[in-house]
């Protein structure tokens, strides 16, 4: 039984709902909406399917940035101020309090016994047994609508259904921009742009030729709300190390994973942070650091699971991994990789260290552009030659990149993407170049075409928002 009174914990949920008093948030949420808000409110508002929605990320992302414009935009629709309960149950007065009660408090003495209502539950958790609560809370709590946001760690295990998981992963580089407030838009997706005669393939790189010089900008100081937008690169730097990196391997992972022994665990994280993109064997891996396979493969995987790295395997024609390839790991977002080696803007005359930061940010937004898809490597049969990445779906390849991030880039007669587009004919193939000079068909042809990164990545984000 808590030692807390009733009354104790309703005083706490005022100061945490002001708008029962006539008030609001102290400083409002940001007006730019992410695509994951705009899916929770679809999810939240709808009234066919009654699921709660769940909101899963790693520190920092702005899930709980999601859940207060969740809560604006519902007083703003006309709910009744008293109809909406927040809850951050990381606050150390209601994480002590377990969630029936505190619901059952909000029930009588706000509520005055009404059954209608919307809970948004903060660092849920943090709660006992929350993803059977959460699991259950349609049928405990019919009438409500719920919305709640938690560790990526924590959730990492199945949760059997009965509420809907939406992945907030760091800003893609569309979000970046228009949080910027630079919002060029084009009359047609990515795949369709080869197609478009050279007029039109020239109309969409005057559009979005504005957003050149802030995809370094973007890579340096990468997708994470808080620091995308600080001019000190140091200090947007320290700031992840200190959120997203030391908490996340020392207390995160240790607490959900049962790690003890925290600096091997960084150990992993920096020698990824080194060799991110490189085709790594677990075995060599293992002897470099000095640790078991089988100690390495629980390591990678909390990695995994807390959203700090992406792993990528070579794939086949048939969406599966090839067996016995090697892997690459990619760190889950440029800065994360630049805070931790204390690359600031000296990384920008790095074409190789450049190269490899293009290349794991490409990887990012095909994972979240193509959930369901195996994406990775792939290698030509005829000489083994590498392809930087192919999207396979179970019926058909989806998408084919080399990437080219460097200036005035060669490109042979012999390169993998050819052979790729040769076996498989209607798949949209890019080289991903770094500058728009290198933009347009490769030699007269459109089914080789050359595409700067921003310009890639761009179109693609434009198709999730």
């Amino acid at each position: 039984m808590s030692f807390l009174e009733d009354t104790q914990v309703l005083q706490v949920l005022r100061g945490f709902n002001p708008w029962w008093r006539n008030g609001g948030w102290a400083s409002p949420p940001p007006a730019f909406k992410r695509a994951a808000f705009r899916r929770a409110w679809h999810l939240l508002t709808q009234t066919q399917v009654h699921r709660p929605v769940f909101l899963s990320g790693s520190r920092r992302v702005g899930k709980t940035t999601v859940l207060r414009q969740l809560a604006e935009a519902l007083l703003a629709e006309g709910l009744a101020p008293y109809q909406l309960l927040y809850v951050p149950l990381d606050h150390p007065v209601l994480e002590l309090t377990p969630l029936n009660r505190l619901i059952e408090i909000y029930r009588t003495q706000i509520l005055g016994g009404a059954e209608q209502g919307v809970l948004l539950l903060d660092e849920i958790t943090h709660a006992e047994d929350w993803s059977a609560w959460l699991k259950h809370a349609a049928l405990l709590w019919p009438n409500y609508h719920i919305a709640a946001a938690g560790s990526a760690l924590a959730s990492s295990t199945p949760d059997g259904g009965g509420f809907t998981t939406i992945v907030i992963p760091p800003l893609s580089f569309t979000e970046y921009a228009h949080m910027r407030k630079i919002t060029p838009d084009v009359f047609c997706s990515l795949a369709e742009l080869p197609a478009l005669e050279r007029a039109g393939q020239q109309l969409v790189l005057n559009s979005l030729a504005v957003l050149e010089p802030y995809f370094l900008r973007y890579l340096l100081q990468g997708g994470y709300p808080e620091t995308a937008l600080i001019d000190d690169t140091a200090l947007a730097h320290e700031l992840l190390r200190e959120e997203c990196v030391d908490r996340v391997l020392r207390h995160d992972i240790a607490f959900h994973s049962g790690i003890r022994n925290v600096r091997d665990l960084e150990k992993v994280f920096v020698y990824l942070c080194v060799h991110a993109g490189e085709s790594l064997g677990q075995e060599a891996m293992a002897r470099s650091l000095q640790l078991s396979r089988v100690t390495l493969a629980s390591y990678l995987q909390a990695l995994e699971s807390a959203q700090l790295i992406l792993p990528a395997h070579q794939v086949d024609e048939y969406s599966h991994r090839v067996p016995k390839s090697r892997s690459k790991f990619y760190i889950a977002d440029a800065a994360l990789r630049n805070a931790v080696l204390l690359r600031g803007e000296d990384c920008l005359s790095d074409p190789s260290y450049l190269a490899s930061l293009a290349e794991g940010c490409i990887f990012r937004h095909l994972t979240a552009h193509f959930p369901r898809a195996a994406i990775g490597y792939w290698r030509a049969p005829s000489r083994g030659l590498e392809l930087t990445m192919a999207v396979m779906l179970p019926t058909r390849p989806a998408l084919a990149v080399q990437l080219k991030f460097r200036e005035r880039p060669e490109i042979l007669g012999s390169d993998p993407l050819m052979e790729f587009a040769r076996a498989y004919p209607e798949t949209p193939c890019f080289f991903v170049t770094k500058s728009s000079l290198d933009y347009g068909p490769y030699a007269n042809s459109a089914r080789y075409f050359r595409l700067p990164a921003y310009m890639m990545l761009y179109m693609l984000g434009l198709e999730q928002l």
